[in-house]
């Protein structure tokens, strides 16, 4: 009864090389009548205490048409044209070595936070040194005792 519209011309050629289906993802997860009644609900995850519900383990059969190729991704790439193909693996990629990156500058922060706490550890044990060593100067006699400052030198 409802009249569906046209769909929009394409955009570019490029865009009419692309299929007009919807891209179905790879790693829907399974309905609910084929996980088998005596599978747990949940399982333990880490250390933590939260459930984390249980997916039953599927054969390569079951994964469909796509199949593993994909590699967790929402599209097959043997279907997209060669263009949008090498930007989606240079997108990929680029992404791969931003990740990297970041890794690597977080391992630098942390470690230079390491140096600090141990460097701000030494210091306080020298500051605590030094003020033991400056109350055994003080010169004894009652109300009238003028501690001795002496110059430290800071290294």
């Amino acid at each position: 009864d409802t009249i569906e519209p046209p769909p929009p011309p394409p955009r570019s050629p490029a865009a009419a090389a692309v299929p007009a289906t919807p891209v179905e993802p790879v790693m829907a997860a399974p309905p609910a009548s084929s996980i088998p009644p005596s599978a747990p609900a949940t399982r333990q995850a880490g250390s933590n205490n939260k459930a984390v519900p249980a997916l039953p383990i599927q054969a390569e059969d079951d994964l469909g048409p796509a199949g593993p190729s994909t590699q967790g991704r929402a599209y097959d790439l043997t279907k997209v044209d060669d263009k949008l193909r090498k930007r989606l693996l240079k997108n990929r990629l680029s992404a791969e070595r931003s990740r990297q990156r970041k890794q690597a500058h977080v391992e630098t922060l942390e470690f230079e936070l390491s140096c600090c706490r141990s460097e701000n550890e030494a210091l306080k044990k020298r500051v605590a040194s030094l003020e033991h060593q400056l109350a055994q100067l003080s010169i004894p006699g009652g109300a009238q005792s003028v501690p001795l400052r002496p110059q430290i030198a800071v290294t």
